[in-house]
Formats: C-alpha cells, sequence, structure tokens
C-alpha cells in the first residue's frame, strides 16, 4: 500500500546536489571561509543491537532555514562515527542510511519540527550526538461493521506521542476483508483513528494506546466499527419570510428526537443560481444581491442540516416560493 509519510527534508537538499552550480561539495557541505570560526558535531550512529552502521549520511541543517539552506554533512565510519564541522550556530540533524533504515532526526524524532537543536559554539565541540536507526516496526489488524463483516476502504491513521501530544504519522486504507498494514514504524507509543470517508458512514474510533518496539509487530489491533443512528423529526421545520429582495428569511428548526441537536442553513439556490453562507453556521438569510436579482420568477429553496453526535446528518431544502421584487 502507498504510504503517506510526512518526514519533511529527508533528502539531502538539491542545493547540495547542483555543486557544480552552487560551487557546495555533497558530501561535506559548504566551504567555510577560511576566517570563519568553526565547530564541530560528533557522534555515532548504530543499527538494531548497536551494531555501528559505515556509511550513513549525518546532515546538519541551520535551524532558521532547514529546508532552504544547504547542509553540511559527513558520512560514517567504520565503527560508525561522524565528524560535521561547520560555522557557530545552532542546528537539526538528519540522520539515514538507506538500505532498508528509517531516516530520522535527532533525538528519534520523525518530524523536523520535531527534532532536538544542537547549538555549536565558535570553536567548540558537541560530543555523544548519536543516533540508533531502526528498520521499521508495523502495526495490523482487522477493522469490521455491521454484524461483523469486514469493512473495504476505511482509513487508519497513526499518531505518535512525541514531546507529550499526539503527532500524525501516516495512513493506510482497509482491504477488502478489512485489514490494515501500517508500515516503517519508530518504536514509541502508537495510537490508530478509524474513519469512514463514506456518507453516511461508520461513526470514527480511535484504539487504546499501545507501545511499539523497535522494529517490532504488533497484531490484532482491531477495531468494531458502529453505524450512526437516524435522527428524526418530531414537529417539522419551516421558513419564515418572503423570497424577495431585502426580506430576510429565518429557519425554524422544529423539534427532533433527539431533542438536542445542530441546525444551521447553508444557502438558497434557484433553477440553477445557488448563494452558499460558506460556514456562517446562521439560521437566518438576508435576501440580496446581484444572484437574487437573477433568481427573480424562479422558485427559491432554502437548504439546511440538522446533525447531532453518532446519528446520520440530515440534508434537507424547503421551498419558500417564486422570488419576487
Amino acid at each position: 500500500m502507498s504510504r503517506d509519510r510526512r518526514l519533511r527534508g529527508s533528502i539531502i537538499l538539491l542545493a547540495c546536489l547542483s555543486a557544480g552550480l552552487l560551487g557546495l561539495s555533497p558530501a561535506s557541505g559548504p566551504a567555510l571561509a577560511a576566517s570563519e570560526p568553526t565547530g564541530r558535531i560528533t557522534g555515532t550512529v548504530t543499527g538494531p543491537g548497536g551494531v555501528p552502521l559505515e556509511g550513513a549520511t549525518v546532515s546538519a541543517y541551520p535551524v532558521h532555514c532547514p529546508n532552504g539552506c544547504a547542509g553540511y554533512t559527513d558520512s560514517t565510519d567504520a565503527d560508525g562515527s561522524y565528524e560535521v564541522d561547520l560555522p557557530a550556530g545552532a542546528y537539526i540533524l538528519l540522520i539515514q542510511q538507506g538500505f532498508g533504515y528509517l531516516a530520522e532526526y535527532y533525538d528519534n524524532q520523525l518530524e523536523q519540527e520535531d527534532a532536538t537543536q544542537v547549538v555549536v559554539a565558535a570553536g567548540g565541540t558537541v560530543t555523544g550526538r548519536n543516533a540508533q536507526l531502526e528498520h521499521g516496526g508495523h502495526l495490523t489488524g482487522t477493522v469490521t461493521g455491521r454484524g461483523g463483516r469486514p469493512v473495504k476502504g476505511i482509513t487508519v491513521t497513526a499518531y505518535r506521542k512525541a514531546r507529550g501530544s499526539w503527532q500524525y504519522v501516516g495512513q493506510e486504507s482497509t482491504a477488502r476483508n478489512g485489514s490494515y498494514h501500517v508500515d516503517d514504524l519508530l518504536s514509541g507509543t502508537y495510537r490508530l483513528r478509524f474513519t469512514d470517508d463514506a456518507e453516511p458512514g461508520y461513526l470514527p474510533e480511535y484504539s487504546d494506546s499501545v507501545v511499539l518496539d523497535e522494529d517490532a509487530t504488533v497484531t490484532a489491533l482491531d477495531a468494531r466499527l458502529a453505524w450512526p443512528r437516524t435522527l428524526r423529526s418530531v414537529k417539522a421545520p419551516k421558513v419564515t419570510g418572503k423570497p424577495q429582495a431585502g426580506a430576510t428569511l429565518t429557519l425554524v428548526p422544529g423539534t427532533w428526537s433527539p431533542r438536542k441537536v445542530k441546525v444551521e442553513v447553508l444557502g438558497w439556490y434557484a433553477d440553477d443560481l445557488y448563494h452558499w453562507l460558506n460556514g456562517q453556521h446562521a439560521r437566518k438569510i438576508r435576501l440580496v444581491g446581484r444572484t437574487l436579482a437573477q433568481a427573480r420568477g424562479h422558485v427559491l429553496l432554502v437548504r439546511f442540516q440538522v446533525s447531532a453526535p453518532g446519528y446520520i446528518t440530515v440534508d434537507r431544502t424547503i421551498g419558500v416560493g417564486k422570488v419576487t421584487g
């Protein structure tokens, strides 16, 4: 299945690759001026089990322009060690190896904005900026619905807990048999959200938190989704006011079961002319404007929605009469 990951900046910038145009070296980053104070960042990159990784790329990007500046880079030696020489400043580190390993930002983060900054003083060396790359873990399960039948096309979104909040990682869709596989995950604590894009569709649901160990697979993260209930009109809604220029139409929502519902006017239309309120969540419409004049002689209809948590949204129209004036 296709992955929708947001590991931004995980490839060395094109600016680095276009060395001939910019006078930069992709292997070692931009050349430092002779008079420019130089600092250094050092560390070790390992793989699963702490085995040193040779040939991993460590790139340091200035914090003030991580996507717009060329990075200072180095490749790890046989013992996994690296040294990146650069000017004094604050940096974020991107560590990548390829060959089945997940790229990550220091310190063990998927997202650039979650990276730990490394501050280098003029002439100073920052040591111990180590990274352990992973092959990636997996979360799997099955989604069922009414009658315990598997549901195809449910979106399964993975969130990883980082710095006290849940960060989006990626998403997959369930197959015909209801199964899903969310792959290429760093170790950590995850939650899954199950959503149905169909209308009407199953109600969204969250999984419990689950701990994923390095390069592990957690199975049987199943979900049985609930189908929404149906709203029932007890007293029919109506629209008051005349369909003429300058008039105000008011939606009287009537009564519903359950009683606590949200009622909002979406807009009006007449023949092939439309006027939507664009999320103003009003119950009143003032009839003005050039579109209304063009609708003269056509029957004006008001469109509205009624919704309540756990229920299918009702979308209806009420005819008001022919536009005059």
